[in-house]
């Protein structure tokens, strides 16, 4: 394995210590055995439950990709690299980067799956200059909070996707418009609770009129009748939706 992580841009002050500090209370500071197998984890492990919701969406999201031949692929928000490992040696991708601003789990990452063909970097997605763009799919999985402006990142992600390029945001809240107001107090009295103030500007709370502007296909949704009985009787299925953002999108220009 690769030892070296790249740096695209300067490291950020105040996000990663925040962020790391939450996690590891959380228990989400995941040591090398248990990361090499994600998404699969032992049964007695007290996230088990949660990391079955995300099994079922990696395949559906594997099959997905494998069937629109995607070969380069940007893992936005990588983390400890999962599943920028699994959707190269478990999908048809050629070539897959994962990128974030969290150095701790990205030298994690890059000391267990980098390669040639899945390799990782430090960076801002607004600063950095992604040499390996355009991407065939860009993959933003359980990430999407930590931007403050969904419809900024988002368009700058379409300009560094190929022509018939897909952006995936899933395994992320999204929320109708009268609910961030009393989402955004849960969150703020969960970190209050936990003690960890500091994520509290960090967390941020999207709702469909963030997605009003582009041109997008619910692929799946928690909130249909079925999918809600479903869940009710214990099938493992998310909590939160899965969307695909395709071109045309609105504000980008060749020329930017």
């Amino acid at each position: 394995m690769s030892s070296s992580l790249v740096y695209l841009t300067p490291p950020k002050e105040g996000f990663e210590a925040a962020y790391i500090n939450a996690r590891k209370s959380e228990g989400r500071l995941y040591p090398d055995e248990i990361v090499r197998e994600l998404p699969w984890i032992p049964a007695d492990h007290p996230q088990n439950q949660e990391w079955r919701l995300r099994q079922r969406n990696v395949e559906q999201l594997l099959v997905h990709l494998d069937e629109k031949k995607a070969n380069s692929i940007l893992d936005l928000g990588c983390g400890n690299g999962w599943l920028t490992h699994q959707l190269l040696h478990s999908g048809g991708a050629g070539f897959v980067l994962g990128l974030d601003v969290n150095a701790t789990e990205l030298e994690q990452a890059q000391s267990l799956f980098g390669n040639k063909g899945c390799q990782f970097a430090y960076g801002d997605i607004f600063k950095a200059k992604l040499k390996q763009a355009p991407f065939d799919a860009i993959v933003l999985a359980s990430c999407a909070q930590y931007f403050p402006n969904l419809e900024a990142l988002l368009n700058r992600l379409a300009k560094l996707l190929a022509p018939a390029g897909e952006i995936h945001l899933l395994d992320t809240p999204i929320y109708d418009t009268d609910a961030v107001a009393e989402a955004r107090e849960r969150t703020l009295q969960y970190y209050e609770a936990e003690g960890k103030q500091a994520m509290q500007s960090f967390y941020h709370h999207h709702d469909w009129s963030n997605l009003s502007a582009f041109n997008y296909e619910l692929k799946y949704n928690p909130t249909t009748l079925l999918n809600r009985i479903r869940r009710k009787l214990g099938q493992s299925l998310s909590p939160f939706p899965w969307l695909i953002i395709s071109h045309p999108l609105p504000n980008v220009s060749a020329e930017d």
